[in-house]
């Protein structure tokens, strides 16, 4: 009789969730209607919409912090240039710095936006294999459910007095213990899975509010680009059409062609104690190679204006390039100046073995740093308009010495 008993005790415990969650249990009083609870909220989870998308790029915070490095230098540049005395070329600079700001916060916000759609597929794929694990226990505990409702108003008590051998009796009362213990840590697993998945759908409509915020923010930051590009754009229209304004450019040109000219003047006295090892670039005079493809917009010498008949000197020659085109280097070099110069915009200048020196101006980036050595056909920076008054194009100088020469003579002829 006791061997039959714990037999069938030890089927219905195979099978059965337990008797405390039949109504003539105290505990089966508190944890049933618990785990009915929880069955019904799930119906309200798993109806939520998860479609992730895949997002290839991957930002890191040294990505953001360079960004964010450039944007705080820019700002410092914008405010110096606010400063400054209200003045033609001082405006072009203004204007060149806000647009390189804009820019660039523009980056940092598509960084953010990236950063923050990485997240939400993070979280998403988070919350379903959350959803998933928690399906598993919804089935696990709900056949439990049925089998306790199947066993009617059995319960511990009346399955071990059913027992009457001591040693099954133990047994029994052990292996009810275990039961007993295994589903309420099921179903505090079951709670615990419910509540880290709410807490991560509220991280994710977090991110998703961060997103729309970013994306408000680079609208922003794109309108403000496209409103700076028309300012120049109005003001370079002035400087072609208005002879008073035509006048105070050229005349502000000449005074920042007096500053370079003071420039390789101290860089030329610095460099007598040290200058470029290597072959002098003297010895390729007409056989450079362009250091980018275009017609020539203004060339070297006296240059007259047919309109308002005033005459400037050019020192250079300005090719008529694409926005954003690769500049290269003629030669090999030492970088001696890489930054924004008046009246030329952002501008690089190399010294090269020989006592040459070569200026790119006007790019709108720039991809070298003051002391960098570079090779003969190196992209140095990408064209642009900084310090421009006539558009997009490549300002280019060669200077023995301190002296400017014709560039074309220097480069390879074009056929």
């Amino acid at each position: 009789m006791g061997n039959h008993c714990f037999n069938s005790f030890s089927l219905w415990a195979r099978a059965s969730l337990s008797a405390r969650f039949l109504p003539s249990s105290r505990a089966g009083l508190r944890l049933a209607p618990t785990i009915l609870i929880v069955l019904l909220l799930l119906s309200s989870v798993f109806g939520q919409d998860t479609n992730p998308q895949t997002q290839q790029l991957k930002v890191t915070k040294e990505q953001l912090d360079a960004i964010e490095k450039e944007i705080s230098s820019l700002r410092s540049e914008a405010g110096r240039l606010a400063a400054q005395e209200n003045s033609v070329i001082a405006s072009i600079d203004q204007f060149d710095v806000q647009v390189e700001l804009n820019t660039r916060e523009i980056i940092l916000l598509d960084l953010k936006q990236a950063k923050t759609q990485q997240a939400i597929d993070q979280l998403n794929q988070k919350y379903q294999d959350q959803a998933q694990n928690l399906e598993q226990q919804k089935v696990y505990l709900s056949r439990r459910l049925v089998e306790a409702y199947k066993l009617g108003q059995l319960n511990y008590l009346k399955l071990l007095l059913q027992v009457n051998n001591a040693a099954d009796l133990l047994r029994s009362s052990q292996y009810v213990s275990f039961l007993a213990k295994d589903d309420t840590r099921k179903v505090q697993e079951y709670r615990d899975s419910l509540v880290q998945m709410e807490h991560t759908r509220v991280q994710l409509e977090q991110e998703k509010r961060n997103l729309a915020l970013l994306k408000a923010d680079s609208q922003s930051a794109h309108d403000s680009l496209l409103q700076t590009r028309q300012q120049k754009m109005q003001l370079l229209q002035a400087i072609q059409d208005q002879r008073e304004v035509h006048l105070n450019a050229m005349g502000e040109l000449k005074s920042a062609a007096g500053q370079l000219q003071k420039f390789f003047l101290n860089t030329e006295s610095d460099a007598k104690e040290e200058t470029p090892s290597g072959t002098p670039i003297t010895q390729y005079k007409g056989l450079l190679s362009w250091p980018a493809p275009g017609k020539v917009t203004r060339e070297f010498g006296i240059q007259k204006n047919p309109r308002f008949g005033t005459s400037t000197i050019s020192n250079g020659v300005e090719i008529a390039v694409p926005d954003g085109s690769d500049v290269h280097a003629v030669f090999e070099g030492d970088v001696v100046f890489a930054e924004l110069f008046k009246g030329y915009g952002q501008s690089v200048i190399l010294s090269h073995a020989g006592g040459v020196y070569t200026l790119y101006a006007h790019n709108s980036e720039l991809l070298v740093q003051r002391g960098q050595k570079v090779e003969k056909g190196q992209v140095i920076a990408r064209s642009g308009s900084t310090g421009a008054v006539n558009g997009p194009s490549l300002y280019f100088e060669i200077r023995e010495k301190e002296t400017p020469v014709n560039p074309l003579e220097w480069l390879r002829r074009v056929r």
